[in-house]
């Protein structure tokens, strides 16, 4: 059970890892995102 805990925590702890790196390379890439164009 500790284990299937411990699993859970790190794939959302990797999950929120891989969603940062990912807005950060293409906010890197193409700028940040207009403010004004955000419509969800």
């Amino acid at each position: 059970m500790a284990r299937n805990l411990a699993r859970g925590i790190l794939g959302l702890v990797l999950a929120a890892a891989a969603t940062w790196a990912t807005n950060y390379i293409i906010s890197k890439m193409f700028g940040p995102e207009d403010q004004g164009q955000r419509t969800a």
